[in-house]
């Protein structure tokens, strides 16, 4: 099934208008419409909603058939079937991933706020009792002051752990890292990209995150074309002709109208793109 079919699919098994969904989604019913017929793509921000909406992930929307899944994904693509039937499970991670910062913060301020209400409340005996019981009073509340300080050092850690893995690199973002690092001038296969991410049966993917590329001035997404060097006749930023155009003012070279010259332009690999 296309993109279209399965998000038709998703809508119709949730017993959704395409009015409904795109109250949900917040985006106009002939968006919907549109995205069902297969006119037009959802950008990358809205291929994300729809996902966590339903509870499946991009490889699921983005492949036509389920056996053309890579193998990496077939078992993800099993779970995306059953996080369909919990989609509360996958609201509250993508909740945690966006407020990875407060999460670990807060437990760090709780930890603070009971030391220095601690600490506050020794000083005033102190200060009534007299400064001779100083030690008597430390040895006792040592282990709440020791309590305070870990939670406030695992709440800080704790942050910052939940901020690395909500900032873990996802395909797309790993395709466009890689489209980065082909030099003006030269330019690289869809399956050159794909073995850059660490998948050379992702090239298909690879064309649709390019097709949704949200910074098409810094990622040069002008630069991916055709195993034979062919460029997109569905180029999304102005279509086979721009393409051209964007190539040749960075100097690379062309054997006809829509082929580049790969065996002067193309670039030999691309280093790994890894996990951040």
């Amino acid at each position: 099934m296309t993109l279209g079919e399965k998000l038709q699919l998703l809508r119709r098994s949730r017993g959704l208008s395409q009015e409904q969904l795109a109250a949900e989604l917040d985006v106009s019913r002939q968006a919907i419409s549109k995205w069902e017929c297969g006119d037009s793509t959802p950008d990358l921000d809205k291929l994300r909603a729809i996902c966590t909406y339903f509870g499946v992930t991009t490889d699921y929307l983005i492949w036509e058939n389920e056996e053309d899944i890579p193998s990496g994904s077939a078992k993800a693509a099993a779970e995306e079937k059953k996080s369909a039937e919990a989609p509360k499970r996958e609201n509250v991670r993508e909740t945690l991933r966006k407020n990875a910062d407060w999460a670990g913060y807060a437990l760090a301020i709780i930890g603070a706020a009971l030391l220095l209400r601690l600490l506050v409340s020794i000083i005033v005996m102190l200060s009534l009792g007299g400064w001779d019981a100083f030690p008597a009073v430390l040895w006792t509340c040592l282990p709440h002051i020791l309590a305070y300080a870990v939670l406030i050092a695992g709440g800080i850690f704790f942050a910052r752990w939940l901020k690395k893995e909500g900032r873990s690199m996802t395909t797309f973002d790993k395709v466009y890292a890689a489209v980065r690092l082909i030099p003006r001038g030269s330019v690289a296969t869809y399956g050159q990209i794909a073995a850059a991410i660490g998948n050379k049966r992702l090239a298909r993917v690879v064309g649709y995150a390019l097709h949704v590329n949200p910074e098409p001035g810094v990622i040069p997404c002008h630069r991916v074309v055709k195993r034979d060097g062919e460029v997109s006749s569905a180029f999304a930023f102005g279509g086979a002709n721009r393409q051209v155009e964007l190539l040749k003012a960075e100097g690379v070279g062309f054997l006809d109208d829509s082929h580049v010259d790969m065996k002067h332009c193309c670039v030999r690999a691309l280093p790994l793109i890894l996990e951040e």
